[in-house]
């Protein structure tokens, strides 16, 4: 079986196409599991040392990594 030039740049190309295509949906997950992980956290704002934080737990204040006052989280 002989296999011409064409032929072979074809076969190269569909290779390519679905390995970007790959990528592309695996990328896609995770960019999407980091924004919901993003959306799940609060937001914090330190009225003593002017720090802006995160934090994933389930209170509505939170201590600073900064000075370790506690503060309230911000609310949009």
């Amino acid at each position: 079986m002989n296999f011409t030039l064409p032929e072979y740049f074809a076969a190269l190309m569909l290779i390519a196409l679905t390995a970007f295509g790959v990528f592309e949906f695996l990328e896609g997950v995770r960019r999407k599991r980091q924004y919901e992980r993003l959306t799940r956290s609060k937001t914090y704002h330190c009225l003593r040392c002017d720090c802006v934080y995160t934090s994933h737990g389930e209170d509505e204040s939170a201590q600073c990594p900064g000075c370790g006052y506690r503060n309230g989280r911000l609310k949009f």
